[in-house]
């Protein structure tokens, strides 16, 4: 099959997988129907296969290739490979590719998957799970990018259905943030490695949260979601869980303390070993590098570096560039540029910086999360209350400490603009949740539950 040209059967199976879905979708919603949240389902579902489709026809007939085919080609190898030998199947999905494997266990009847993706476990372990749903698929592009919106389109879900019970924001703003941001559904709702990324880490979370949720059941099978999207962040991008440690240890802690708050002695106690345990956690961390391995401090930073310098001086990589003016690269060096990396993170390309029409659409909404900020700070109560607000709220405290660490990995690294703009959808959901979060308006939401007769 021509990568850049669907044929009839790539089409005929994509649409008929799109019906399958959206029957899916329908079925979804009207068992739900007494829940009014649920009137957004299928409006979130068509978003993402919306822009799926665009990402798929950007990379087909814009950018001619890419990694979202090779993904998938790799995906279809791995396929062929298990009619032609399930163990070696099974040999490729549960060992780290190398340059023997591929020539012992693919050949000219299964076809090979693309070397530069093979030789990155990485960037390979995303066709191994392609290459599960490319067995009802059928080898069809266009039906294994609408899989993807669907799960990607489940995943966003979880995260909307977690965010709004904490009552932080307007439903407009958590609907935005979580479900309709439109650089988000189109680099991660489609056939690529940052879809399965945000997704996993979506499904962590609301599954996570479930141990401090009071109104929530924790069962197993929580657990083994919580284990089953760890091991695929560990395998597709393993600083992403340096990135949410943290703030979810934070986040932990508030809610424990939240939990504890109707007795002051156990309050204040609870506060306490908080504190000396985050002390203790941050000291070994900062220490115990040789234990820690890959997800070590100076190897994080060290890998930042690498990626920026990559970025920065192959010729392979074109397209407009930022500059932070960084020239000392020691670990000191970097954490002083912090500042100005998280804020190129969350707010460029500005509006005259766009060279492109999908350049202007990030800008765009860099604008609208400048607004939010604004209001942030200003409009929507004291600041010392909106302080104490993101304080005691712990998905604002992760969303607060998440888009910190995550920021400066992105806006250090990227360099190129559209590079920036991929990079850094994984963190928009929680900064506009944080922006749009409103003391002012949980409070008048709070007052009207408690005068509402029951």
């Amino acid at each position: 099959m021509n990568l850049l040209v669907f044929d009839l059967w790539d089409i005929f199976i994509g649409f008929a997988w799109m019906l399958i879905l959206f029957a899916i979708g329908f079925i979804i919603k009207n068992r739900n129907a007494g829940q009014g949240h649920y009137r957004f389902y299928l409006w979130n579902l068509s978003f993402k296969m919306l822009f799926a489709s665009i990402f798929a026809f950007t990379f087909a007939y814009v950018i001619q290739g890419g990694d979202t085919f090779a993904y998938w080609d790799g995906a279809v190898k791995l396929t062929n490979l298990f009619w032609y030998d399930p163990l070696a199947y099974l040999d490729e999905m549960l060992s780290s590719p190398s340059s023997e494997t591929i020539g012992f266990n693919f050949n000219s009847a299964t076809g090979y998957p693309p070397g530069w993706i093979y030789r990155e476990p990485e960037s390979f372990y995303i066709s191994k799970l392609l290459s599960i749903i490319n067995f009802v698929t059928f080898d069809s592009f266009i039906a294994m990018t609408f899989v993807c919106s669907f799960i990607a389109s489940q995943a966003s879900w979880r995260f909307y259905e977690l965010i709004r019970k904490y009552q932080v924001a307007p439903e407009r703003w958590l609907l935005i943030a979580a479900l309709f941001i439109p650089t988000v559904s189109f680099w991660c709702a489609g056939v690529s490695k940052d879809t399965f990324i945000l997704a996993s880490l979506f499904f962590l979370l609301y599954h996570i949260f479930a141990f401090i949720d009071p109104e929530r059941k924790l069962t197993l099978r929580n657990i083994l979601f919580i284990l089953l999207h760890t091991t695929i962040l560990l395998h597709t991008r393993q600083f992403m869980l340096i990135a949410i440690a943290p703030p979810l240890f934070l986040g932990f802690g508030t809610g424990l303390i939240k939990s504890v708050s109707n007795s002051p002695i156990i309050l204040y106690l609870t506060r306490f070993l908080f504190i000396i345990g985050t002390l203790v956690a941050v000291s070994i961390y900062f220490t115990n590098e040789q234990g820690l391995g890959e997800l070590s401090p100076d190897k994080y930073l060290e890998e930042v570096a690498v990626i920026q310098q990559d970025f920065a001086n192959n010729p392979t990589y074109s397209g407009p560039r930022y500059d932070l003016g960084i020239t000392d690269f020691s670990p000191v060096g970097m954490i002083g540029a912090a500042p100005l990396a998280m804020m190129t993170a969350y707010f460029r390309p500005f509006l005259w910086e766009a060279s492109s029409a999908f350049m202007l659409l990030s800008a765009l909404e860099g604008t609208l999360l400048m607004v939010l900020l604004f209001r942030f700070l200003l409009l929507s109560g004291p600041i010392t209350q909106q302080i104490q607000f993101v304080q005691k709220n712990e998905i604002l405290i992760f969303a607060f400490v998440f888009i910190l660490i995550f920021g400066f990995f992105v806006g250090f690294s990227a360099v190129l603009f559209n590079v920036l703009i991929r990079f850094k959808a994984p963190l928009l959901p929680f900064l506009f949740l944080l922006l749009a979060a409103s003391s002012k308006w949980h409070k008048k939401e709070s007052e009207e539950e408690a005068n509402t007769p029951s």
